[in-house]
């Protein structure tokens, strides 16, 4: 609180590169999740307060709502820049009300991954025909998986979907399932 106090009072320019929601809620990475909206006027009485990072006496998500609303609150040499347009939508929305939000799309290294699929091509025997959709998690939730079969039956015949590091026993069998990686050279034949 007091580096962001002392860079809002000398007026420092600052870029905060986001990734979820939390900057903005009470605590919460994903509201949507819950579909909870408290975050657009006061987070009170969290869905998610028993999830990471879980509380362990009560619910905290008014007193940080409340904190994060005055520290960030006037804050005109902050940027905001998301990896993707839903998140920079959102910002207009918040206690941040950010007028400087800018989405930059996370780039892959094309030298490490490339278009040239023949090692996982022909590991998993899948056809020259088919298009390969990677999709990795560090740690995989229910609903991220549920958007991966969802994906899976809207891309249809055409694609081949493979996820990393997921366990099995959630994921459609129309998706290839890689849950620990044994051979890196995979990841970088994508």
């Amino acid at each position: 609180e007091m580096l962001i106090h002392y860079l809002k009072v000398k007026k420092i320019p600052v870029v905060f590169s986001l990734h979820d929601t939390w900057l903005f809620t009470g605590k919460c990475f994903d509201y949507e999740n819950d579909e909870c909206l408290r975050w657009k006027k006061l987070c009170k009485k969290c869905p998610q307060k028993k999830r990471y990072p879980a509380w362990l006496f009560g619910d905290a998500s008014t007193k940080n709502f409340l904190r994060k609303k005055a520290l960030f609150s006037n804050f005109d040499s902050a940027i905001y820049v998301t990896n993707f347009e839903w998140l920079r939508s959102q910002l207009s929305k918040t206690l941040l009300k950010a007028k400087n939000a800018y989405c930059i799309y996370n780039g892959i290294d094309t030298t490490k991954f490339s278009s040239n699929s023949k090692i996982i091509r022909k590991e998993f025997h899948i056809p020259e025909n088919k298009r390969i959709i990677l999709c990795y998690a560090d740690k995989w939730e229910n609903n991220s998986l549920l958007t991966v079969q969802q994906l899976t039956e809207i891309m249809g015949n055409d694609y081949q979907i493979i996820i990393l590091n997921a366990p099995k026993k959630y994921v459609t069998k129309k998706a290839i399932v890689i849950p620990k990686m044994k051979n890196k050279s995979l990841i970088t034949d994508c």
